[in-house]
């Protein structure tokens, strides 16, 4: 995509490492197999550049990796230009719904595009709506194992979000399991003292019974 828009080839260390495309990949069209379509792949031609499912051993058609290269573009181009900040928060709220569900049958969940579509559309939830918050952090968990080291306070925050989310619906014990996984991560962070690992701790304490 650089090579097409600035006409270079990124050689930074997250470019020429194989495994950061899979912030770029697609599903498969027949088994949602997750398929890295930049890149040196297993399960891509190198002359032809053709991507032959591992799994399911179906050829992703040219069309389907075009498609799918310009659904990206069309999502950075819409939040580049910041074209949100001109809608009300319902009309936003709604076109990023609309976009979720235009582009999730064909872009993985570790598509990074996608977890952007994700992010921009968080904010403008209502609170209350805890279910659809939950499943939404869900979605954009594993994008963000991606993108961030292992400790990162993003990531985990992230994870105590996805606590709370679970606290609020009643499901102590996967709640625990987030918010411990959180709690992890902050002390290691941040320290036991931070303000954020204090929070997270009154959370994790509440599911506990403690």
């Amino acid at each position: 995509m650089l090579k097409d828009t600035w006409y270079f080839d990124c050689q930074c260390t997250r470019c020429v490492d194989n495994q950061e495309h899979i912030l770029t990949s697609i599903k498969c069209p027949s088994c949602s197999e997750i398929l890295s379509i930049f890149g040196e792949q297993p399960y891509k031609d190198p002359v032809t550049q053709v991507i032959i499912c591992p799994k399911c051993l179906t050829t992703c058609s040219k069309e389907s990796v075009f498609e799918a290269v310009n659904a990206m573009r069309f999502i950075d181009e819409v939040l580049e230009k910041d074209e949100l900040s001109s809608m009300n928060n319902e009309t936003a709220r709604i076109f990023l719904q609309e976009l979720l569900e235009r582009f999730t049958p064909f872009l993985s969940h570790t598509n990074v595009y996608l977890c952007r579509i994700l992010q921009a559309l968080i904010p403008r939830i209502d609170p209350e709506e805890h279910e659809t918050l939950l499943q939404y952090h869900l979605n954009a968990l594993d994008c963000m194992k991606v993108c961030y080291p292992h400790n990162h306070p993003a990531l985990a925050f992230h994870l105590m979000n996805i606590g709370i989310f679970y606290t609020r619906l009643k499901r102590d014990e996967d709640a625990r399991n987030y918010l411990t996984q959180s709690q992890n991560m902050l002390d290691f962070a941040l320290g036991k003292d931070h303000p954020m690992s204090c929070a997270n701790r009154a959370e994790l304490e509440k599911v506990q019974g403690v």
